[in-house]
């Protein structure tokens, strides 16, 4: 596992993006620290791939997939913790944190523990943006209803896996059915190339505040979900010159990441760390 700057088409498993590098460099050091996979950038491809280990397996940091001493289907296991943890379920890895800091504590090296406290704080606003993230993508594509700067219009965001795809201006006055034959040539376009929608850093901190609105309010009328197929939008142009404008979005304020200060999903991960001791036993 690895931190990288951006996605390459190579069959890796790609998470992010995030705000702060340095949150995810002690994400990456934090899991290798606890896994032993491998960070190297062999392919196993070829025989030269194999052989000559590193001193991390020396340093017991590596299983040692390059000399065969690794065992397969624990290799797996220890993947699969990662995707996991990574996806918000962090109980497997917790139960390693609970056991180093178990150990540091027992040796009262209470600096050291208040060191791994602190990173495990950063890690976690690593998982709650990925968390986010993957909230975004499950939305798939839908409509948002916007007041306009422009007297007696509407603007439209047509979004895709919780990013804009595009924006249009309406008019209040506008015709459903002219409405929907705009709509449609988008609509297609959207469905076709979504497969190639993956956020970027320019997009992460809208894409926060849109999945956040959209899963503290799935029902609100200016969020319309939209077919995932050709469907007739006829329907859906009727509902969105019906949107009415002054119904507030009831969307908490965020701090300066784009992130929300009361965001549920970190209360409920730190309150999962609290139940099993990791940060009430560490003092600063």
């Amino acid at each position: 596992m690895i931190a990288c700057k951006d996605r390459a088409e190579d069959g890796a498993i790609y998470f992010g993006p995030f705000h702060s590098a340095g949150n995810v460099r002690d994400a990456v050091d934090l899991v290798n620290d606890i896994l032993p996979l491998r960070t190297c950038k062999r392919s196993f491809a070829d025989s030269r791939s194999y052989g000559r280990p590193c001193i991390e397996l020396s340093l017991k940091r590596c299983a040692g997939p390059c000399v065969g001493a690794a065992d397969s289907d624990a290799y797996k296991s220890y993947i699969q913790d990662v995707l996991a943890f990574f996806r918000g379920d962090t109980s497997k890895l917790i139960e390693h944190l609970h056991r180093r800091l178990e150990e540091t504590v027992a040796t009262l090296d209470f600096e050291r523990a208040a060191r791994l406290r602190d990173q495990i704080q950063r890690v976690n606003r690593v998982v709650l943006e990925q968390v986010r993230l993957n909230e975004a993508a499950r939305h798939g594509h839908a409509l948002l209803v916007l007041a306009s700067a422009e007297p007696g219009s509407r603007e439209v965001w047509y979004l895709v896996r919780g990013q804009r795809w595009a924006v249009l201006s309406v008019r209040d006055a506008e015709d459903p059915a002219t409405l929907a034959q705009r709509l449609a040539p988008i609509h297609a376009r959207a469905l076709a190339g979504c497969a190639s929608v993956v956020p970027n850093h320019h997009s992460v901190d809208e894409l926060a505040l849109l999945s956040r609105f959209m899963r503290k309010t799935p029902e609100h009328p200016a969020l319309i979900p939209l077919p995932a197929t050709m469907a007739p939008l006829a329907q859906i142009a009727e509902q969105i010159l019906h949107v009415d404008l002054s119904q507030p979005f009831g969307v908490a304020p965020v701090d300066g990441t784009g992130a929300p200060r009361d965001d549920d999903n970190e209360t409920w991960l730190l309150q999962q760390q609290e139940e099993r001791g990791l940060l009430e036993r560490v003092t600063a």
